[in-house]
């Protein structure tokens, strides 16, 4: 008891804030003369009696203890105030939550799971308060599921889904990995852009909306025209594919995302991007500030627009050495605009000789199809471009990154300092070493990928550099959003696969709730 004494003086005092209740102190009878308790309005409780009330301030109390050596130590104790159950259960009916569960082995997740049905059938606690409980107060053990819900009733059947063994995006479950995931951040660029994207996390999600509003207010002295206004413009009136607005705004809402996934403690230890997706890259990596980001943006998105309708980009199924041979006395014309895996390859430049190139392959066999592009990025018609971009950004000041940032240019892992004007020209004209970037991604021993963006284009490409490669099996490809699909909900889905695979979340930041009296853990018979 000597040992544990500070331990039940905090047992005692947690017991008379919840019951609003003084107790006597024991074996109290005679207060020390010396001490003038009228004089300092104070008394020694001698009778149990009830805790004076303050509406407007919750009950405190210290307990002090003295330790081994004579420590002396103080803790003070709050009461716990409610929620507002009423205003919790408006938010449930809109908001869906991820909610954990987990074991000690496969039997036993299947126990904790059929006592959460019932549980769920027959509870008044509040949806909010369970998902708060089960990720703020119970142990998260190996064996593990993630659920996305948005009711105790939605829990329930998502439950049954997974008992049933159904397979479904908002349910996710796994082992945590032997082997912590290092993670790599995809930065995609164009052709995730789609009219709608990131509305729903402009209106619910403040982080997003912050970081989000933030490249809005920088961008809108260059551009004239507002991101955020762009994003809210109807189907009909929309300009999202023009490349001088798509580019600005998919660096937005990856800026967003960015800033939103950190917030849930989800930090890459690596970072990648793809053509315009280099550029919100640099800057989550630390490479580019914010403002210079933007202008970088910016100047890229202005002067590739003015090669709009001057040519187009053919991805083809050939490995790069087999689409250089394509590029025979047409170099002047084509280019390749991407390595993307080692057997996709993207050209790009002038229209006739690409279409040329696609009737050539249809004869024999090959895979080929042209992008709904308007710019043949990456194209010798990026070429004149050059001596205005170096001139529009010769003010901005790179430095060293915070995160290693692997570039797609060069394929390799690059330092900050590196990203001046000259490096954005090659960027926007050189080929994107996608496919290199990646297997030097996982020879640093990456082995989850999440792409960010309004839309997944590259999961395939990754899957494919991957496969064959030495220990990649279990390599995670994930994504942040997708098109026309709920965007809180995939974000959460994904969220709990790297939850499932033992990848640390922030789960003060997602969760908020008083706690409740859950079923036990269902414990399992040694074998």
């Amino acid at each position: 008891m000597e040992a544990a004494a500070g331990v039940a003086g905090v047992i005692k005092v947690a017991l008379a804030l919840s019951k609003g209740q003084l107790p006597p102190t024991l074996h109290f009878e005679t207060p020390n003369p010396d001490i003038a308790f009228g004089d300092l309005g104070l008394r020694v409780v001698d009778r149990l009696e009830p805790w004076p009330t303050d509406s407007d301030t919750p009950r405190k109390s210290c307990v002090n203890s003295f330790g081994f050596g004579g420590t002396n130590a103080t803790a003070v104790l709050e009461q716990m105030i409610s929620p507002d159950v009423e205003a919790i259960v408006d938010v449930e009916l809109t908001t869906a939550r991820l909610v954990p569960l987990s074991a000690r082995g496969p039997e036993a997740l299947e126990a904790v799971a059929r006592n959460m049905l019932d549980y769920c059938d027959s509870t008044n606690d509040s949806f909010a308060d369970i998902c708060a409980t089960l990720s703020l107060r119970r142990s998260h053990h190996d064996d593990r599921i993630a659920v996305v819900a948005q009711s105790n009733a939605d829990l329930a059947e998502q439950i049954e889904a997974y008992l049933a063994g159904e397979t479904r995006l908002t349910i996710r479950s796994g082992l945590v990995r032997e082997t912590p995931l290092r993670l790599a951040f995809v930065f995609s660029g164009m052709g995730t852009q789609w009219w709608g994207m990131a509305r729903e996390l402009l209106e619910n999600e403040p982080v997003f909306r912050d970081a989000f509003m933030a490249c809005d207010q920088l961008l809108l002295p260059m551009t004239g025209w507002s991101v955020h206004q762009e994003l809210q413009a109807d189907q009909q009136s929309s300009r999202i594919n023009e490349t001088r607005i798509a580019q600005p705004a998919i660096f937005s809402v990856q800026v967003g995302l960015a800033a939103l996934w950190k917030s849930w403690g989800i930090e890459p230890q690596a970072i990648v991007g793809h053509s315009v997706g280099e550029v919100a890259a640099a800057h989550v990596s630390g490479a580019l500030s914010l403002a210079h980001a933007a202008c970088v943006v910016y100047h890229r998105s202005r002067l590739q627009q003015q090669t709009a309708g001057e040519g187009r980009m053919l991805a083809v199924g050939l490995p790069e050495d087999a689409a250089q041979e394509l590029l025979d006395g047409r170099t002047d014309k084509i280019s390749i605009g991407a390595v993307n895996s080692p057997t996709s390859t993207t050209l790009a430049g002038d229209e006739q000789e690409l279409e040329s190139i696609g009737t050539e392959l249809n004869e024999k066999g090959v895979f080929c199809r042209l992008l709904e592009v308007e710019v043949p990025y990456h194209s010798p018609k990026m070429d004149r471009l050059q001596p205005e971009l170096l001139e529009s950004l010769k003010s901005i000041e790179p430095r060293p990154t915070c995160i290693d940032l692997y570039s797609s240019v060069t394929g390799k892992l690059i330092e900050g300092e590196r990203l001046d004007a000259s490096y954005w020209f090659g960027n926007l004209r050189q080929t994107v070493r996608f496919a290199d970037t990646v297997k030097a991604l996982e020879n640093a021993r990456i082995s989850g990928f999440l792409e960010i963006g309004p839309h997944p284009v590259l999961s395939r490409s990754i899957t494919e550099c991957l496969s064959g490669l030495p220990g990649t099996s279990d390599s995670l490809v994930l994504c942040s959003l997708r098109r026309g699909e709920s965007e809180r909900a995939t974000l959460l889905s994904t969220l709990g696969e790297l939850h499932t695979s033992g990848y640390p979340i922030d789960w003060s930041r997602l969760v908020a709730g008083r706690a409740v009296r859950l079923p036990t853990y269902p414990w399992q018979r040694d074998r």
